[in-house]
């Protein structure tokens, strides 16, 4: 039995997700486990889908499928892609949402292009695919090459010397507030000195924290979490609502300035 992983940003109302699990059933005659992850990511909003899928993917055991269904439909000639990376498989569709997941390009990646004349085009695109995963062809007999895949586009950090600016890249169920910038390039900026965070016309969060109770109850803090991105949280409180962040506001992070004594 294979686990079958499926983000999408199809909502909770539809029956799409049921004819996928359904369609990958029968494709796998009943050898799949399909396990649902988030169907409410923004529509067509494929930069929170790869956060998504860069945070989940790597917990599930190795032969794991994963789908992401998010804006399939993209450019003239759609089309899905069979990606196979650190023991994983990954069906996605070519609209940039690859190079998002994968900070150095897979290497081994098979291209199926999307039958607009069928009535449920994605649904038997996916059926397929799932029974190639299940036969015994060759990698080179799934789908065709893709030389090439659409490149996708998200905000990156602007360094200076002494400072970093980001923006907010996903906001979850508790207000939890994140930030593209790693804690990697945290380090190699400011190498163990104090900081100072700057977001809106609120007062800076000064310093970093190592859990939510440095600070007092519904006390604002900055930490880094679970994925070592930077995240802004309120102790037993939402920092998006508490501090008025959304999606794609700016964090600006700064050396913190040390006065010297007289």
């Amino acid at each position: 039995m294979r686990i079958l992983t499926l983000t999408s940003d199809a909502g909770l109302n539809s029956h799409y997700i049921g004819a996928i699990k359904g369609a990958a059933l029968c494709a796998s005659e009943m050898q799949l486990l399909p396990i649902d992850i988030n169907h409410q990511i923004p529509a067509f909003d494929i930069v929170r889908a790869a956060y998504a899928v860069k945070n989940y993917f790597i917990h599930y055991p190795k032969s794991s499928i994963h789908v992401v269904s998010v804006n399939d439909f993209y450019g003239d000639k759609p089309s899905i892609l069979l990606v196979k990376d650190k023991g994983h498989y990954f069906i996605l569709p070519d609209n940039g949402i690859i190079t998002l997941i994968f900070e150095i390009l897979p290497t081994q990646i098979r291209r199926y292009e999307l039958n607009m004349k069928d009535r449920s085009p994605l649904i038997s695109c996916l059926k397929g695919i799932v029974e190639d995963l299940f036969s015994d062809k060759t990698w080179s007999k799934h789908g065709k090459a893709a030389r090439s895949v659409n490149q996708g586009l998200s905000f990156q950090p602007v360094i200076d010397s002494d400072r970093i600016r980001g923006t907010v890249i996903f906001i979850d169920n508790y207000g939890n507030v994140v930030v593209n910038v790693h804690k990697l390039l945290f380090e190699s900026v400011f190498d163990g000195k104090e900081v100072v965070i700057y977001f809106k016309q609120n007062d800076p969060i000064k310093g970093l924290s190592l859990s939510y109770n440095d600070v007092e109850l519904g006390e604002p803090l900055c930490h880094f979490n679970s994925s070592n991105l930077l995240e802004l949280s309120v102790n037993m409180g939402s920092a998006s609502t508490l501090l008025g962040l959304n999606i794609d506001d700016l964090i600006q992070v700064e050396l913190a300035v040390v006065k010297e004594k007289v």
